[in-house]
């Protein structure tokens, strides 16, 4: 599986047979489809690599189908946010249906609610979001939850995969913000966390992790929403929200540890006059005006599973 983005056929013949059938026609479609038509097929592009998310989120959740957001995550983040989540099958307590109810929950996957909500493992899930980059090579998650998965197989796949996501996204900061992570992992393997002595290969890593995330800073200056109605607007979420203030941040430490500690400076002056107030960009520029070095590269990078606090489709 790890060679899904070199050998794509490997991934995609994990899939069910309809759905390869079905997303070849689509693409046949999109390359005769003459211009006038070109909108209504983006759009059928779009619905279904939409679908094949809710497969990847259905297959998670053991096949068990929950009521879009009515997740509840408790304040201190221990308890997961879909654990409150009311199933599409109703518990023997609300469901008129009686004997048939019972029957229902007997042959559909179908949880209690006391029980406790857990995900299945995900490698089998690599080859949707191979499938669904290939009908919508403008699919930004499909390409940041399928590297995300597909890390734990091969890290080189990953960052091949999220290489093509920069091709065909090269404005989304989301995906050069993910491949910048993942090529700093890169580099970590290659001497350790501690990113000391790097070799040629370990270096060229690095490089391209401060690349991508000072494209994905750069991005995030443009595209971040300035008001709660424009992010609304835009679709913009909380992860976004995280994620373009990781960049921004990252970009600064390690600017300041490979590169010059004046521009890293300038950098986190700016950054934090376009945010308007951060937790962590004051004291980077304390720590910098004093000379002292600040943060070690070994910061971690944000790695909560993407799937984790989307509502869940019925």
């Amino acid at each position: 599986m790890s060679a899904i983005v070199a050998r794509s056929i490997d991934g995609a013949a994990r899939t069910p047979c309809p759905v390869r059938i079905l997303a070849v026609a689509v693409l046949f479609l999109a390359t005769v489809a003459a211009p006038a038509e070109a909108g209504l097929l983006q759009g059928l592009r779009g619905a279904l690599s939409d679908w094949m998310f809710i497969q990847t989120e259905t297959y998670l959740d053991h096949g068990i189908a929950s009521r879009p957001g009515v997740g509840q995550a408790s304040a201190d983040g221990s308890v997961h946010p879909m654990a409150s989540c009311a199933t599409v099958i109703p518990d023997a307590a609300r469901d008129y249906r009686g004997f048939v109810g019972r029957l229902h929950r007997l042959v559909q996957p179908w949880p209690s609610p006391e029980s406790p909500h857990q995900h299945a493992e995900g490698p089998q899930l690599v080859s949707w979001f191979r499938l669904m980059t290939w009908v919508n090579p403008h699919s930004i998650r499909g390409y940041t939850t399928g590297a995300y998965w597909l890390e734990a197989q091969s890290l080189d796949a990953a960052t091949r995969f999220l290489d093509e996501g920069g091709r065909n996204n090269p404005q989304a900061f989301q995906i050069h913000f993910m491949r910048a992570g993942a090529y700093l992992e890169a580099a970590k393997q290659d001497r350790g966390s501690g990113l000391v002595s790097l070799g040629p290969q370990g270096r060229k890593y690095l490089d391209a992790a401060m690349r991508s995330y000072r494209t994905a800073a750069e991005l995030t200056l443009a595209q971040r929403p300035r008001t709660d109605e424009e992010a609304a607007r835009l679709g913009w979420t909380a992860y976004d929200e995280l994620d373009s203030r990781a960049a921004l941040r990252m970009a600064v430490i390690l600017e300041r540890r490979f590169g010059s500690m004046p521009h890293a400076l300038e950098d986190a002056r700016r950054f934090l006059a376009a945010l308007g107030d951060d937790p962590v960009l004051p004291q980077l520029i304390s720590d910098y005006e004093e000379g002292k070095a600040g943060p070690d590269a070994e910061i971690e990078t944000r790695s909560l599973d993407p799937h984790e606090g989307h509502g869940h489709a019925e």
